[in-house]
């Protein structure tokens, strides 16, 4: 509580998180727009994929 001095002011106290993760979901992925374009990254690029990731199955 003590990193969020607003949210620990509260009764009870809450612990806020930003939601701006929620807004690009909304804007670009919900849209179909691509949040980046993948042909741009110019980096070695390490993809690991679990085998119970239930979002990006095996299939992708």
């Amino acid at each position: 509580m003590s990193s969020d001095p607003v949210g620990a002011a509260k009764h009870p106290p809450v612990v806020r998180a930003p939601n701006g993760v929620v807004d690009d979901g909304r804007k670009y992925w919900s849209a179909g727009k691509p949040y980046y374009d993948p042909s741009n990254i110019k980096v070695p690029t390490l993809l690991i994929l679990a085998e119970w990731d239930a979002d990006t199955p095996f299939y992708m």
